[in-house]
């Protein structure tokens, strides 16, 4: 039996964006991961090593049309912090 690829696309299937960001604390890198969501009409990102702490204010990283889920480094580098956008 011969295996075979099946594209299909499922239209209620949800998209998934999953990216090390390395600090979205640099300039323009929340507009151009907004730019992404909207042009590849993501559902659910995973942003990974998004390196913020405390004293960044949440209102710098509003995407319009996402909810946002935001868990901060504590401490030193040696944490990874982590923020999670979905719509």
């Amino acid at each position: 039996m011969r295996g075979r690829v099946v594209d299909t696309v499922v239209p209620d299937m949800p998209t998934l964006y999953v990216l090390n960001a390395a600090a979205v604390t640099k300039p323009d890198v929340v507009q151009q991961l907004a730019a992404d969501l909207i042009g590849y009409q993501v559902h659910i990102a995973v942003i990974t090593e998004t390196h913020l702490k405390k004293k960044h204010d949440h209102q710098l990283f509003v995407i319009n049309g996402y909810t946002k889920f935001r868990r901060d480094h504590v401490g030193r580098r040696a944490t990874v912090g982590a923020c999670t956008v979905w719509q």
